[in-house]
């Protein structure tokens, strides 16, 4: 997560007594729980952890049993969209090296798509990658359309800060982009916003766009399974204090909206056309 952890050592290998330490770590953060890997990378149903502390040579030293209390990092809505409108603006004045991404895509019955995405910040002095897969048709297997992981290292050494599950990351970056457009783009006005795809991602669109348009009144959602998109309309409801309506298709969702955001893993098929959009409505796509 970036910050620190407390560790609460009851037993040290090599030898020190027990100890309370706060120390920036290395950890591995999947599927909503942390891993700190076993020293002999066994497998086991209960996730071995491992501590190292940092210390300027670098040399383990390995707790057997703590207690690790990780600092709550949940950042505010707002503070996240400022977050991203610096690194836009970082990028922006040429302090931000960032490649194209790479695609590799098959077809086949699974029909996915693996994505890297590299970049490196000067301000930050960090280089970082997001491994992105996208698998449509996972929903069928009870699995998220994407299972995505991030490294960030140190821009002097290359040393690995942290390795972890990017599903939460990528779903308010992706909504604080969106609302980043909104802000400078959308007219101040603005009271529908028209959502196109009901994923994990859309509530978080939602959720920005409320930030930056203060009179929004109506969320506007559609999703090809129905159910998916009367859930988020439920959280829209009772999260956000928005009136939320599920509709059937993209075109009712765009007609009349005033900003339209397309968050949907649609690939190639065309599905948002120019006389739906009203004059002066900002699609973010």
């Amino acid at each position: 997560f970036g910050d620190t952890i407390a560790v609460d050592y009851a037993d040290r290998t090599d030898g020190t007594d027990s100890a309370t330490d706060t120390a920036p770590v290395l950890a591995l953060v999947t599927a909503g729980k942390v891993y700190f890997d076993a020293e002999s990378y066994r497998a086991t149903e209960q996730p071995l952890l491992t501590v190292y502390d940092r210390d300027e040579n670098r040399n383990p030293a390995v707790a057997d049993s703590f207690t690790v209390t990780l600092t709550n990092t949940t950042r505010g809505e707002t503070e996240i969209i400022t977050l991203v409108e610096g690194a836009f603006r970082s990028h922006g004045e040429g302090k931000v090296i960032l490649p194209p991404k790479t695609v590799i895509s098959f077809d086949g019955e699974a029909g996915g798509r693996f994505n890297a995405l590299p970049a490196f910040m000067y301000d930050l002095n960090v280089a970082g990658v997001k491994w992105a897969p996208g698998f449509p048709n996972n929903y069928k297997k009870g699995l998220p359309y994407q299972m995505m992981i991030s490294i960030l290292s140190d821009g002097d050494t290359g040393a690995p800060l942290v390795i972890m599950d990017s599903y939460w990351l990528t779903a308010r970056r992706t909504g604080a982009a969106a609302a980043v457009g909104a802000k400078y783009l959308a007219r101040k006005e603005s009271k529908v916003l028209g959502i196109i795809g009901a994923g994990y991602v859309s509530p978080w669109v939602a959720e920005a766009m409320r930030m930056v348009l203060p009179k929004l009144e109506l969320v506007k959602i559609t999703d090809v399974r129905v159910e998916q998109a009367e859930r988020m309309a439920q959280r829209v409801r009772a999260e956000m204090g928005l009136h939320a309506v599920v509709l059937t298709s993209a075109e009712a969702v765009a007609r009349g909206s005033d900003v339209i955001a397309t968050v949907t893993t649609n690939f190639g098929e065309r599905f948002l056309k120019d006389d739906w959009v009203q004059s002066g409505a900002l699609v973010v796509a």
